[in-house]
C-alpha cells in the first residue's frame, strides 16, 4: 500500500513517500521510504534510508518493491534480486512504452515475475474543491492518468512476456532452480 507519512521521530517536518507490505494477520511486514526522490518530488518529499529495501517472504512468493522511478536504479534492484526476489512490485504515475519496456527489462534482468501497479484513482474520487481540478484532471477523463497502453497497470512473467494474468506461465523456478508449479491461488 502506498501512502505519504510524516517522520513522526526525527524532526517532525519531513514528508516521505513510502510504500507498506501488510500481511494477511494485519502485521506491517516491510515499510519502504523512496531512496531519491526525482528533482521535483525533492520539494516535498525527503530520501529515504534504503531500510526497507529487501526481500519480504509472504506465502505466495518471495516479494520486493521499488517506488516509481527508483526502478530505474540498478543497484536498487540488484538489491532485491541478490535476495532472490520471485515478484517484483512496482508501484509508479508513469506510464506509456517506456515504461512498459522498463518493466519487462526488470522481468528478464532479475528472472522474476513483474507487477506494474498504477494509480487506481477516478476523476469522481477527487473532491468538487480540488484546486484546478478541471484543468488537471478534465471531467471527460474517468480515469487518473490512464496510460498510454490501455493503463498503467500490467503482469510480466520471467524472461518479460506480458501476462494476462499471474497464472497463465504456471511454472516458475524455486531458489534452489527446481522448476515447480506456481501457486493457483496468485
Amino acid at each position: 500500500m502506498g501512502l505519504n507519512e510524516r517522520d513522526g521521530a526525527v524532526g517532525r517536518t519531513t514528508l516521505y513517500n513510502s510504500a507498506v507490505v501488510i500481511g494477511a494477520d494485519g502485521e506491517v511486514l516491510n515499510h519502504h521510504r523512496k531512496l531519491m526522490p526525482t528533482n521535483p518530488e525533492r520539494m516535498v518529499w525527503g530520501f529515504g534510508d534504503a531500510t526497507g529495501l529487501r526481500a519480504i517472504d509472504t506465502p505466495v512468493e518471495r516479494i520486493g518493491l521499488l517506488l516509481c522511478w527508483e526502478n530505474y536504479m540498478p543497484l536498487a534492484r540488484f538489491a532485491l534480486y541478490a535476495q532472490g526476489i520471485d515478484i517484483h512490485i512496482a508501484p509508479t504515475y508513469d506510464s506509456g512504452e517506456g515504461w512498459i519496456g522498463t518493466l519487462q527489462h526488470i522481468a528478464r534482468e532479475g528472472g522474476c515475475w513483474v507487477i506494474g501497479a498504477g494509480v487506481a484513482l477516478r476523476n469522481r474520487d477527487l473532491p468538487d474543491d480540488f484546486p484546478e481540478r478541471d484543468t488537471l484532471y478534465p471531467p471527460k477523463e474517468d480515469w487518473i492518468n490512464p496510460g498510454e497502453s490501455g493503463g498503467d497497470r500490467s503482469r510480466w512473467g520471467e524472461g518479460g512476456r506480458p501476462t494476462a494474468s499471474a497464472t497463465e506461465h504456471p511454472v516458475c523456478r524455486d531458489r534452489s532452480g527446481t522448476r515447480r508449479q506456481r501457486p493457483t491461488h496468485l
